[in-house]
């Protein structure tokens, strides 16, 4: 799930996408995403960027695919969700 919800951050910081809801919805109707967690941007708020952060640390000897994007990092840093004030 960490790849993708840092290429899906990627995405955003890139301006590939104008927000979190959209890759959210592209997920859930493109890829067949568990519609009970709602998104990756959903599933990453339910644990917190913090959190995140963490299980990529854990991860980091794997490579790339584990490293966390600035906006993750800032959110972690503000204690902010993706799906602020929606």
């Amino acid at each position: 799930m960490l790849p993708m919800l840092f290429e899906c951050s990627r995405c955003l910081e890139d301006k590939i996408v104008e927000s979190p809801v959209e890759i959210d919805l592209s997920l859930l109707y493109g890829l067949g995403f568990p519609p009970f967690r709602g998104g990756i941007f959903r599933w990453a708020d339910s644990l917190g960027a913090p959190a995140l952060l963490a299980a990529a640390e854990k991860h980091a000897s794997l490579g790339k695919l584990y490293e966390p994007t600035t906006q993750i990092r800032d959110l972690a840093r503000k204690g902010k969700p993706f799906h602020a004030g929606e």
